[in-house]
């Protein structure tokens, strides 16, 4: 099962570029200069962005619209979710995070939030809190199949690979029952 769980893995990673990047100077959005070479030796996930690009200026406009919503009701759990969300694809985690924070002081058993928040500090290798947040979230919700599969990558990624077995075990468990179900 753990070398299925690794060729899914090396099946979806297949085409992703690996190794020392070329060089690359840009400015943050703050309008700082930056370059690569600021970070070489530590991963790092370069987000191009555009106003010129259609996905990119929807994702800029769906978080405005939620802000938005926000200023009228701040405590709007679902809008707090989805703009946490939007921020994760921005990888912009730590607005993620104050996000999903938000949302668990709304709703400490939102199952989903705890999830999130996890996967947002693994992003920032604060693999300590995003292990407790996702095993949180299996905690509220044991049949939280993707939060099973989150947990079983970080796992995976810190070498504990026979509990990320046993997360994998539960996923096709889950998978299996849903189908039955359905």
């Amino acid at each position: 099962i753990f070398l299925g769980f690794l060729a899914i893995h090396w099946w979806q990673t297949r085409d992703l570029a690996s190794g020392v990047a070329t060089g690359l100077d840009a400015r943050l959005v703050t309008g700082e200069p930056v370059s690569l070479g600021d970070f070489r030796g530590r991963p790092l996930l370069v987000h191009f962005w555009g106003e010129w690009c259609p996905i990119c200026r929807a994702e800029n406009d769906s978080i405005a619209s939620l802000s938005r919503a926000l200023e009228l009701d701040p405590d709007h759990k679902l809008a707090l979710v989805s703009r946490g969300s939007a921020f994760l694809k921005l990888n912009n985690f730590d607005r993620a995070v104050k996000d999903f924070d938000r949302v668990i002081e709304i709703d400490p058993g939102y199952a989903r939030a705890y999830h999130l928040r996890g996967i947002a500090r693994e992003h920032v290798e604060d693999y300590e809190n995003a292990l407790a947040d996702i095993s949180k979230a299996i905690e509220i919700d044991p049949e939280y199949g993707a939060a099973f599969y989150s947990r079983a990558t970080l796992l995976t990624k810190l070498k504990r690979e026979d509990e990320a077995v046993e997360d994998i075990q539960m996923v096709q468990f889950l998978t299996n029952k849903n189908i039955e179900t359905f």
